[in-house]
């Protein structure tokens, strides 16, 4: 929000005691009135009621408007009313045929008339009040210092050293100055004793206006006068009668600004064109001394309202929204009470003469409200927002023991910190936390979590909870290789309880090589051994295991199998479908093994590989071998099948272990056992797809002694581990 008023320009305030430059803003806004010679159209006053201040040079006269502009008339020979530019000035001081005027930043800006350089302004940006005379300027800084610059002939810009000074004020040929102590300090040309100041400390007010001669005010309302004569302008000073509030002297002339709103003038004498005749009917603020004519600053008959245009707002692309403004205060006309409010900007929708417009575009917008003339205006910022990106995350499962569950949503971008929501649908339950990122939930659903960064500017998105799956240990809404992962990682063998819930498939509260199974073989169900049957001629038929067998035929555990199935005459048999589960790690020496079963007997090996995987603890290596049967139950090794790989990495990769018999093929029985013994506890064999070709039962055994090959995995789903035979007939 930005507050502007319309008639409420801020008083320079300078250091010290408070005496401020006689041509300063006023605290009040208004009409100029003038009056006296009007040759070169002096007195040719621009209408308005929006004058802050005024000052007067030789035959021209200047203004600073409400806005913070500018604006001469008069005599323009020598460029005095080409007045600068901008909405950023806060006191003017108008020399013969010169002007400056003080930005709101400190600087300083000059015009007109340079032939003694008094338009060539110092930088900076710590100046608060300046004074133009005939040929030079002064300027006071923020640190009681006082800089001039300009015709210095009899030494009026020799100013004397130090930095508690309040007030300055520029004569034709001298300087003033007002110090934090109440006194006068005068240098420059003293021909008529200009320079001859009062005694006393209680000055607070100096003026010499670029003439001859100087005038102060005493803090009792007095006024002194002192200097050129010649036409009373000095010894026709008004003794008392005072409070008096302002003084400015001309050329022949002084005025004056009594405490009850007239103006008083005096001198003239020879010179008289009107210059010096008292206003007494209106309520002045301010006086301003010319050559040859007045100027005074009517103040305008109303106080200020305050204009609230609100806070700064965000509006979404497409949306609308409302702004709310308010005023209050003032007085004058209709005030306080009927404001008339205005609005204007670029995306007025409706309401424009409401407190509340509805808007539909960025920008800025202002509030202008009055009380009869007097007027205050207010600005607010609309800004763009945009929605943010939410994420609800991924589908979840219900905890295996029924309880409740924690989503997990986020919100991040748009346009502030947005305001977020779950809400439930399709069978969905929020217990808890729906406004915040992580609600508590107790039933599956469908869960919308939406974020609002302005009004209207919202996105969503939405997550599923399912009911937990048998074997969905995870809870990510399907079995497959993390589950048994898990599930490997808990095994604890019977009676040993369970510390992971969703891992005792078999519900005996332990996490045994049953749970394992279950897992691997659907869960326990009674499956169909329908399923796809390889021929000899490479044709695939759905059927049943024996019937399959009988007719010399590679049976698979699944019928769709048929669908994708190459059925090759030789070359690899396994199990290699899609692996799912996971690692057994029998420790540092120990073996794991499992059976491979091929269709027909005296099948040619040319060579095998496997799928191996190291945690950490090191390169590991891994050593291979066939057998006739479980190395529990009797089974001998098949000579020229022992292979061994050295320095496997262990970097969390999984590695393919290829063996090369081709060179001396070994013939295996119909049924093969592979064992695997590992050097290290953080290897292991990674737990495979569907049964290998031909299978009719698989089995998995562990060298605990004694080996014990009794743990079945029967079906179609998940059997043994991935091991690739690969035979040339």
């Amino acid at each position: 929000m930005t507050h502007t008023q319309r008639h409420r320009l801020t008083t320079i305030m300078l250091v010290g005691i408070g005496a401020v430059l006689s041509h300063a803003p006023t605290l009040f806004a208004g009409e100029i009135i003038a009056w006296g010679r009007n040759e070169h159209g002096e007195c040719n006053v621009p209408p308005g009621d929006y004058y802050v201040a005024i000052d007067a040079g030789l035959d021209w006269s200047l203004a600073l408007r409400d806005d913070g502009a500018l604006i001469a008339w008069g005599n323009n020979a020598l460029g005095p009313i080409n007045t600068p530019s901008g909405y950023n000035y806060t006191a003017i001081s108008a020399g013969t045929a010169f002007g400056l005027a003080l930005r709101e930043n400190g600087s300083i800006a000059a015009w007109g008339f340079n032939g003694s350089g008094q338009c060539n302004v110092p930088s900076g940006y710590d100046y608060v009040a300046i004074s133009g005379g005939s040929g030079h300027a002064l300027a006071l800084k923020d640190n009681g210092s006082i800089v001039g610059w300009g015709d210095n002939s009899a030494g009026q810009i020799s100013i004397p050293p130090g930095t508690d000074y309040v007030a300055i004020a520029a004569g034709e040929y001298h300087s003033l100055a007002l110090k934090t102590d109440g006194s006068i300090v005068a240098w420059g040309s003293n021909t008529y004793g200009q320079c001859n100041e009062p005694s006393g400390t209680d000055f607070e007010i100096v003026d010499s206006n670029n003439s001859l001669h100087s005038l102060a005010i005493r803090t009792d309302g007095t006024i002194e006068a002192w200097g050129w004569d010649l036409m009373g302008q000095v010894r026709g000073a008004p003794s008392g009668g005072g409070p008096w509030l302002d003084i400015s002297g001309g050329c022949y002339h002084s005025l004056s600004l009594h405490g009850n709103g007239w103006v008083l003038g005096w001198g003239c004498l020879d010179f008289n064109y009107g210059q010096c005749a008292s206003q007494h009917d209106e309520d002045f603020v301010a006086v301003a001394a010319g050559c040859y004519h007045s100027l005074a600053l009517v103040e305008d008959p109303c106080s200020d309202p305050t204009a609230d245009a609100g806070t700064d707002e965000e509006l979404c692309p497409g949306g609308t929204l409302v702004l709310d403004g308010d005023a209050w205060g003032g007085s004058g006309g209709t005030c306080p009470g009927d404001y008339s409010p205005l609005w204007t900007g670029p995306g007025i929708v409706s309401g424009a003469n409401t407190w509340t417009p509805m808007v539909n575009a960025t920008g800025t917008y202002t509030l202008t409200v009055s009380c009869d003339t007097c007027v205050d205006m207010d600005t607010v910022e609309v800004a763009a927002s945009n929605p943010p990106t939410v994420d609800a995350g991924a589908t979840l499962a219900m905890p295996c023991d029924g309880g409740t569950l924690l989503l997990s949503g986020t919100a991040t971008g748009g346009s502030g910190a947005p305001d977020v929501r779950w809400v439930a649908s399709d069978g969905g339950n929020i217990l808890s936390g729906d406004t915040t990122l992580t609600p508590t939930v107790d039933a599956p659903g469908t869960y919308t979590f939406s974020g609002e960064c302005a009004p209207g500017c919202v996105a969503s998105d939405n997550t599923v909870v399912i009911e937990r799956l048998l074997g969905d240990i995870d809870g990510d809404g399907d079995v497959d290789l993390d589950d048994s992962a898990t599930l490997t990682d808990n095994l604890n063998g019977p009676g040993g309880g369970s510390a992971c819930p969703c891992c005792d498939m078999d519900g005996d509260s332990d996490t045994d090589l049953l749970d394992f199974a279950d897992l691997q073989t659907g869960f326990g169900e009674s499956l169909d051994l329908e399923g796809a049957c390889c021929h000899t001629d490479a044709s695939c038929t759905e059927g049943t295991e024996p019937a399959c067998v009988a007719a010399g035929g590679a049976y698979h555990g699944d019928g769709d199998v048929c669908a994708m199935l190459e059925c090759p005459t030789v070359g690899i048999y396994s199990n290699e479908v899609s692996p799912v589960s996971s690692f057994q790690n029998p420790g540092a020496g120990l073996a794991i093994a499992d059976d491979i079963t091929l269709t027909g007997d005296g099948r040619r090996l040319t060579g095998y590989d496997l799928a191996v995987y190291g945690g950490s603890g090191g390169a590991f290596n891994v050593t291979v071998s066939l057998y006739t049967d479980c190395p529990g139950d009797g089974g001998t090794l098949i000579g020229g099948t022992t292979l061994t790989w050295n320095g496997v990495p262990d970097d969390g990769y999984f590695y393919t272990l290829t063996g090369d018999l081709s060179a001396a093929p070994v013939t295996i029985p119909q049924t093969s056992w592979m064992v695997v013994t590992f050097s290290t506890n953080e290897a292991g064999w990674i737990v495979a797809g569907e049964a290998e070709t031909g299978f009719t039962a698989d089995y998995f055994g562990l060298d605990q002694p004694p080996w014990a090959c009794g743990v079945s995995f029967v079906g179609e789903l998940y059997a043994g581990f991935w091991a690739n035979l690969t035979c040339d007939q």
